[in-house]
């Protein structure tokens, strides 16, 4: 079982759909919430745990990184999380934060999540 810790901060804006999607990259908000499809990714991303072992993953358009801290926590030799906006690379090394050197609970190859954080 692999579990993980991700923040989400999707009340910023709240129900305005304007104040979410915004004009600009630092404007947008989309990345600071789990979407379902980030779920699901994750959970598939943990079925192929030992077809992942020791390989590279890349994260494109990461949001709060859920998918990229699987791979890790599933044993990706290495695994690079990505997004564009500043606020939103904040988050995911918060998350990675929460989930590396034990922060799972776990040490590495059994859940603990090594990851790093790269701005687009």
């Amino acid at each position: 079982m692999v579990r993980l810790r991700c923040r989400e901060l999707s009340s910023i804006g709240g129900d305005d759909p304007s104040a979410v999607i915004g004009a600009t990259p630092n404007d947008d908000r989309t990345g600071l919430q789990i979407w379902s499809a980030s779920l699901l990714l994750a959970h598939w991303v943990c079925e192929l745990r030992p077809r992942l072992r020791g390989r590279r993953v890349l994260e494109l358009g990461a949001g709060c990184g859920l998918p990229g801290l699987a791979a890790a926590a599933a044993g990706a030799a290495t695994t690079t999380i990505t997004d564009l906006a500043d606020h939103t690379m904040r988050n995911i090394e918060h998350n990675i934060d929460l989930n590396r050197s034990g922060g799972t609970g776990a040490t590495r190859g059994e859940g603990a999540a090594d990851a790093t954080a790269v701005a687009g």
